[in-house]
């Protein structure tokens, strides 16, 4: 009877093991709180991370357009100051084959 009876025991203590109960302790409680938070936090520095970034690809994106125009500007500026010099080199080339 020793050995059903301690088997019996081992069994109801591995059963008692997994049991599920159905109160809720108050630290449960505050934990789930607590996670609750922690990812409303984190999901509010995510959007702010969110919105940082945006203002930056707005303001590079803006950088890069005036550099871009300014590019633009400079090649303008080449290309007209090569017309002169290729339009002095003809009149000079002229003026020698005259002579």
């Amino acid at each position: 009877m020793n050995s059903v009876g301690q088997t019996n025991t081992l069994e109801s203590t591995q059963v008692k093991h997994w049991h599920l109960d159905r109160t809720v302790s108050i630290t449960h409680i505050i934990s789930t709180i607590a996670v609750v938070v922690s990812l409303f936090a984190w999901g509010g520095s995510i959007d702010k991370r969110i919105d940082q970034n945006a203002q930056t690809i707005k303001h590079l994106t803006e950088l890069q357009q005036r550099q871009e125009n300014r590019i633009d500007e400079v090649k303008s500026e080449i290309r007209s100051d090569l017309k002169i010099i290729n339009g002095k080199l003809d009149r000079m080339m002229e003026s020698r084959i005259k002579k």
